[in-house]
């Protein structure tokens, strides 16, 4: 579904049409847990915070303009979920062993490949890892991630750049399409 469509559900959502919400939290549902995933990676947490951040679509939906594109505003929200459990559980969340971990979309074990990018995502600051999540798998322009990290085009370009560098260097020639 592309995000002219997303758009215009939630537009048809807002005049009170429950079948355009409901086709709209269903085409959310996958890409949002995809990119909570992979910014608290652990899935019963990543769950809550969709949840978390589809009620708030639902219950904030006003709040939308729709001047502007809708993925960079529920991006946003999602986000800000992920950052308001971090503040209020105010402790490290242990990491699971990306190896005991299963593949959010399929729900099998990850390729030795997928492994090696997870690790090296871990090692990139919180902001970065951020931005390129973002980027290369939310697939948000610059302008969006921009947007939804609060911060100038120019710097998301070089937080996702600096990340792409030290991925490349982490995970070498063998991983160069990461």
């Amino acid at each position: 579904m592309t995000t002219t469509e997303w758009d215009h559900l939630m537009r048809a959502a807002r005049s009170g049409d429950r079948a355009s919400l409901v086709a709209l939290l269903a085409a959310l549902k996958e890409p949002l847990f995809a990119y909570l995933f992979r910014l608290c990676r652990n899935p019963e947490i990543a769950e809550d915070l969709l949840q978390e951040t589809l009620i708030t679509l639902c219950t904030r939906a006003d709040t939308w303009d729709p001047a502007r594109p809708l993925r960079p505003w529920i991006y946003t929200i999602a986000r800000n979920k992920f950052l308001e459990g971090r503040r209020r559980d105010r402790k490290v969340v242990p990491l699971i062993r990306p190896e005991k971990l299963a593949s959010p979309a399929t729900g099998s074990q990850p390729s030795p490949d997928r492994l090696a990018l997870r690790d090296a995502l871990a090692t990139l600051a919180e902001p970065i890892r951020e931005a390129f999540l973002l980027k290369h798998f939310a697939r948000l322009t610059f302008e969006e991630v921009a947007d939804v990290q609060g911060i100038p085009v120019p710097t998301a370009k070089s937080r996702v750049r600096f990340a792409v560098q030290k991925l490349r260097g982490l995970l070498g020639d063998e991983h160069e399409n990461a």
